[in-house]
């Protein structure tokens, strides 16, 4: 899939380059391949034309997660359930940062233990 969307998404960029839709499918080839970085710019530049675009949060939140940078996947959660239309999807991310909460909370709970022992 990956090696036939990429000729197409280079020609709807030549056409249009700032097509959101098309950047964003981009970033997601970029992403998959490992180029993390310019997946995440790609993202950005939409964002910085379109910032109520929830797809682009929720992009970047799946980018920023599978990258390591949970600061960065929480807070495009948060602004992506501030936007998307109610929905299975905005429940997942609600979940998700819930879970994420609890995961963090757990952990500094446990650090604090560890600091007393």
């Amino acid at each position: 899939m990956r090696g036939e969307a990429a000729p197409a998404i280079e020609r709807a960029l030549q056409l249009e380059p700032e097509h959101p839709g098309a950047l964003l499918t981009y970033a997601e080839l970029l992403a998959g391949s490992g180029n993390i970085q310019e997946a995440l710019g790609q993202v950005d530049a939409v964002l910085r034309k379109h910032p109520d675009h929830f797809q682009a949060w929720s992009l970047k939140a799946g980018i920023a997660l599978k990258a390591g940078h949970t600061d960065v996947a929480r807070q495009s959660l948060e602004e992506y359930i501030k936007l998307a239309p109610d929905g299975p999807s905005k429940t997942q991310a609600r979940q998700m940062l819930e879970q994420g909460m609890l995961e963090a909370r757990q952990t500094l709970e446990q650090g604090m233990l560890d600091e007393r022992d």
